[in-house]
């Protein structure tokens, strides 16, 4: 993979302090409000449910599951669900399929690909982090040997 333009990887970068920031600012006021908290996970939720009324939860919680899945999963969503479409589907259901077709199923197939990343950040937080540091390995030795 060559990268046309830095641009935007320098603006991605420089945007990363002001995460990190936040993160360790709502790490440590946690730590502060909430001193017993068994699961780290839940501390910015159980903060704005014992600040805010409950609707808040939800919209916080919206915002976060939306920023999220849209710039770490989108590529290779893509990327997964083409390769679905094309090398799996095509060569063993109907390889008379064209490129048209392919991009078609391709579309669909990210949608539910997308969905079933949902179901499992939903319902099993602790295998995210798993599949995440795996997606990154494998991002990291494809950017190395490409």
């Amino acid at each position: 993979m060559v990268l046309r333009c830095a641009a935007p990887q320098r603006r991605d970068y420089a945007a990363v302090h002001h995460y990190v920031a936040a993160s360790l600012f709502i790490s440590y006021t946690a730590i502060l409000v909430l001193p017993g908290l068994k699961n780290g996970d839940l501390a910015l939720s159980t903060m704005v449910r014992q600040t805010f009324p409950p609707w808040f939860l939800g919209v916080v919680g919206g915002a976060g599951a939306l920023t999220v899945m849209v710039p770490c999963g989108h590529p290779d969503t893509e990327r997964r669900a083409a390769l679905f479409a094309k090398n799996f589907f095509r060569s063993v259901f109907k390889p008379s399929m064209k490129d048209d077709d392919i991009a078609k199923l391709a579309k669909v197939m990210a949608v539910v690909m997308a969905g079933i990343a949902v179901y499992f950040a939903t319902y099993s937080s602790t295998t995210l982090v798993g599949l995440l540091l795996l997606a990154y390995a494998q991002r990291q030795s494809s950017t190395l040997s490409g």
